[in-house]
């Protein structure tokens, strides 16, 4: 429905229009900037909405009306302003929005449709992606709309909430046996770079992540244990370590700052000479499977194990519990046959 006309100017962005009513309508960003227009009743109410969009428009707010024109990256943007920017991994997850809305066109956000994702995740998974990565990017992209809703930074329908995440295929957990682990270590003993075995050795010996690992510093190895800072879950543990272990990490390397080169591309190469073989995606995070599955193998307790991985929850831990021997003892001893059978004794 149209606007009525103007009758006169009662001061600079407030109208009275020729049916009576009040219009605020003025641009707060100047001549270049997004007009605002809108009806009410009362010279009162106009001068208190004028006030109160140029105030928000001062603090760096979108204007959020229906002529909201933001594009989905421009909303990716603001998501990132007023939210993102606090996540340790909000640079990188903007820009895996905004390499998702190229994908899509970056239309306008007040535009998108479901049926939008899905087409793109269809061509993602036929490229190869996985559907973890995939329910990821929904995550994300989901959340733009969500923080700034519960902000009154978006006014508009949320489109993508209903779709819902591709469900996951639960694969067995590789770990590497004894006589891999010695031939992974030998390979890394004869590699160029001179910092990996000692890398994998730690990472066997701790379950922390290669990358925790190889992005160590010095200030972080303390007699006994190694300190991770910032790991994957923002959250910061300490590990223990062995005597002779850190001795090794010391030796011949610098009293401060990082400790090791880059190792990643030298444990493919070891990895190759060792003849081992991984499934897709787990490369070097196979070292941590290693050392718990092992721990649980050699008896350890399950809560410690939880602790020195780091993991948020008790579930992920639970991954390993099959594994325990005293699980596999259990399934013997109290079973219904042989339990009852035992009782009669």
């Amino acid at each position: 429905m149209p606007y009525p006309k103007k009758a006169d100017k009662i001061e600079p962005g407030i109208w009275k229009t020729v049916d009576g009513r009040v219009m605020v309508d003025f641009k707060p960003g100047g001549r270049t900037g997004k007009r605002f227009t809108k009806l009410v009743r009362t010279q009162g109410e106009a001068r208190e909405l004028k006030r109160r969009i140029a105030s928000r428009y001062e603090r760096g707010d979108a204007l959020v009306t229906q002529h909201d024109n933001r594009t989905l990256s421009q909303l990716s943007d603001d998501w990132f302003r007023y939210h993102g920017h606090t996540l340790a991994s909000g640079k990188k997850r903007l820009g895996i929005l905004h390499n998702m809305c190229r994908a899509m066109g970056d239309p306008q956000a007040k535009q998108c449709k479901a049926v939008m994702f899905l087409d793109y995740r269809q061509v993602r998974i036929e490229a190869g992606i996985t559907a973890n990565h995939m329910n990821h990017e929904l995550a994300y992209l989901k959340a733009v709309f969500n923080v700034l809703s519960n902000i009154d930074n978006w006014k508009h329908d949320k489109p993508f909430d209903k779709i819902k995440k591709l469900k996951l295929v639960k694969k067995q957990l590789r770990f590497l046996s004894t006589e891999e682990q010695d031939s992974l270590l030998s390979a890394a003993s004869e590699s160029e770079n001179p910092d990996l075995h000692t890398v994998i050795e730690t990472c066997l010996s701790t379950g922390c992540r290669f990358g925790e690992i190889n992005g160590l510093e010095a200030e972080h190895v303390r007699p006994g244990i190694i300190d991770i800072i910032d790991s994957k879950n923002g959250r910061n543990r300490s590990v223990p370590i062995g005597p002779k272990l850190e001795q090794r990490i010391r030796e011949g390397r610098p009293k401060s700052g990082k400790l090791f080169r880059n190792c990643f591309n030298s444990f493919d190469t070891a990895l190759a000479k060792a003849s081992i073989t991984l499934p897709r995606g787990q490369n070097t995070h196979v070292l941590r499977h290693t050392f718990a599955s092992h721990y649980m193998m050699n008896g350890g307790p399950f809560l410690e194990l939880n602790k020195i991985l780091g993991h948020e929850t008790v579930q992920m831990t639970l991954t390993y519990a099959h594994l325990a021997p005293q699980h596999l003892v259990s399934a013997i001893k109290y079973n219904p046959l042989d339990f009852r059978n035992s009782e009669k004794k």
